[in-house]
């Protein structure tokens, strides 16, 4: 999943809404974002976050993205 576009999020989204127990998938995202480092992951979240008008989870990954820059920058 972390190396899904947001097109594919969007996809995978639907499907889990369709499921008979639907999954709360952008808990899910929002959480996996909180663990993972990958950066291109946390900008395409952002962008399925804008897609989807999901402003509590663009907030967090944002969040997110500035704690690894500032991470990052530790170490320039």
């Amino acid at each position: 999943m972390i190396a899904s576009d947001y097109e594919k999020l969007i996809r995978i989204a639907q499907l889990c809404t369709a499921s008979p127990t639907p999954i709360d998938f952008a808990s899910r995202l929002d959480a996996i974002s909180k663990r993972c480092v990958h950066n291109a992951f946390h900008y395409e979240l952002v962008e399925y976050g804008r897609v989807t008008k999901n402003s509590a989870l663009v907030a967090s990954t944002n969040a997110r993205i500035a704690e690894l820059e500032a991470l990052i920058a530790k170490y320039d």
